[in-house]
């Protein structure tokens, strides 16, 4: 399966694949909000089956600059790096 790689600014770019297994999860709520950032909500942990409710939601918003990130995250910065 393609990697999905998801555009955080005009810097950094992350796959998806890779912050979901550095979380150990294998499904996620998925929340658009107004301003383009996408709120990902771990339900399950174990090895990554991205859902398709998530990967509508990645598709929807290629076209724009959108954020992705779990909520209350305060180490998603620092995974871009890893």
């Amino acid at each position: 399966m393609a990697d999905i790689i998801l555009k955080v600014d005009s810097k950094h770019r992350i796959s998806l694949t890779k912050l979901l297994k550095s979380k150990n999860v294998s499904s996620v709520s998925c929340s658009i909000m107004g301003d383009g950032h996408i709120i990902l909500k771990p339900i399950a942990s174990s090895p990554i089956i991205p859902n398709e409710e998530t990967l509508q939601a990645i598709r929807e918003t290629e076209s724009g600059v959108g954020l992705v990130y779990f909520e209350n995250d305060k180490d998603f910065y620092q995974d871009l790096d890893s």
